[in-house]
């Protein structure tokens, strides 16, 4: 009987270190696909910026053809 209580304790801890390693692993993942999707976000804002400065150099010189005029 007490072979069999040490196996089962031993089998136990393995499945909680699977488990451990599972949630790790998966922390990882989210972590990663995180940081990716900050990184996209970052070069969009970006590409919103260069946009936005473009338009106003736009405007300006559409003002200054109307103050002009």
């Amino acid at each position: 009987m007490e072979v069999k209580v040490v196996v089962v304790m031993k089998v136990k801890l393995v499945v909680v270190v699977v488990v451990v390693v599972r949630m790790a692993v998966v922390k990882v993942v989210v972590a990663a696909m995180v940081v990716e999707v900050m990184n996209v976000l970052v070069e969009v804002d970006m590409e919103v910026e260069e946009i936005e400065s473009n338009s106003s150099e736009a405007f300006t010189i559409v003002d200054i053809y109307e103050n002009e005029g």
